[in-house]
């Protein structure tokens, strides 16, 4: 099987060179209107999702009654950390700049060079998204802890100790009551803004994983093996079978190969076990709001891809 292996590396390097070359060709002859449309998508982007999602959250979204002030404070905040981000200029500029890299990169180093190249650009423009969604889930978090504990708090259950009077005992249940109705008025406001956020980043992070995806199925897709079963089933033996014919009533050995659907879609399916493993631990992550720390865009190990396909 090593030298079946070494086909399919030897066809994935070649093709990933061809769709190299043709990219870059096609953005070279498009090169004076490839950066203008990127910015327009962008801007698209901005106005036509964020800005009129943010207007949405800020009054009432789906009937639910927001906190007012808290709301308008989220609002101003979102619009902020998303409108000045960087000048215009800088911003073409950077773009720009993209553009050439990726006819280089594509043309010089293949197609996955060039992808790679267009993912790291898309995670740089949206780092305010990114960091909004960190935020607003740090808010959530605190949030969510500070009302268990005045709810505790009110039950008089919060950091019990032996010996306490029963008059320290009711000022905690009446400081719990003042504080846990504000948070819990507040909790949808919150939780709102919150699951916005987390929304657009499990967004990007689909749609990152999706075009890691691709290029993963790109490398591994059985494409000598497909041919090679074409002219030499023999070498995909899995065994024999009987066939009868009742016409001469005798029976006749054959062999038995590896059927087509197997070798096309047995390592799609085991990537695709792996990618779904993926997507539940991030909505595990997402959902819980756990820690903030974790990597920004922590896409499949290439260990892990790896025992999937072989």
């Amino acid at each position: 099987q090593n030298w079946m292996g070494s086909w399919h590396k030897a066809i994935a390097k070649v093709a990933d060179h061809v769709l190299g070359l043709l990219l870059a060709a096609w953005i070279f002859q498009n090169r004076g209107a490839a950066a203008p449309t990127a910015l327009r998508l962008l801007d698209s982007f901005k106005r036509e999702v964020v800005f009129k999602s943010i207007d949405v959250l800020e009054g009432a979204p789906g009937g639910l009654k927001l906190y007012e002030d808290l709301s308008h404070f989220f609002a101003w905040t979102c619009r902020s950390a998303v409108g000045t981000t960087a000048s215009p200029k800088a911003l073409e500029m950077f773009v720009s700049i993209s553009v050439r890299l990726l006819i280089f990169l594509s043309g010089f180093f293949g197609l996955q060079r060039g992808v790679s190249l267009v993912v790291d650009v898309s995670v740089l423009l949206a780092v305010p998204y990114i960091a909004l969604y960190y935020a607003y889930a740090l808010v959530f978090r605190v949030h969510w802890r500070l009302t268990r504990e005045m709810y505790l708090l009110f039950r008089g259950r919060w950091q019990e100790k032996s010996g306490e009077s029963e008059d320290f005992i009711i000022e905690h249940v009446i400081v719990g009551v003042l504080l846990l109705t504000p948070l819990l008025f507040l909790m949808p406001t919150v939780l709102v803004y919150h699951m916005f956020w987390a929304l657009l980043f499990f967004t990007m992070k689909i749609t990152l994983l999706g075009i890691q995806i691709l290029l993963l199925l790109a490398e591994v897709f059985p494409l000598a093996s497909l041919w090679l079963r074409f002219w030499r089933p023999g070498l995909f033996q899995t065994g024999i079978h009987l066939d009868y014919e009742r016409s001469g009533g005798r029976l006749t050995v054959r062999p038995r190969s590896t059927p087509w659907l197997g070798l096309l879609f047995n390592t799609p399916g085991r990537l695709l076990k792996c990618v779904l493993a993926e997507v539940a631990r991030d909505l595990k992550t997402i959902i819980l709001s756990e820690t903030v720390l974790l990597p920004l865009f922590k896409t499949i190990h290439p260990t892990e891809w790896q025992a999937a396909v072989t």
